[in-house]
């Protein structure tokens, strides 16, 4: 029974890493697509002004560096 345990646990295991490595990916993929295509201050013809832009790209090192955490 133990065994048994241990192998479903071991199988468990490796599902779970697989799911959190690929939805920590997935976070950092859509962050970079959102900093490349929207998060432009106006001088390269976008929306934000740059402390804007500035004070967006930190927090997105925040995550980032919060997700590398994770994994």
């Amino acid at each position: 029974m133990q065994e048994k345990l241990g192998r479903d646990l071991a199988a468990q295991t490796v599902k779970l890493t697989e799911t959190v490595t690929a939805s920590s990916q997935k976070v950092l993929d859509l962050n970079t697509k959102f900093a490349e295509d929207c998060l432009k201050g106006f001088e390269q013809g976008g929306k934000y002004a740059a402390a804007t832009v500035q004070q967006a790209q930190q927090q997105l090192q925040q995550v980032e560096t919060a997700v590398m955490t994770v994994r």
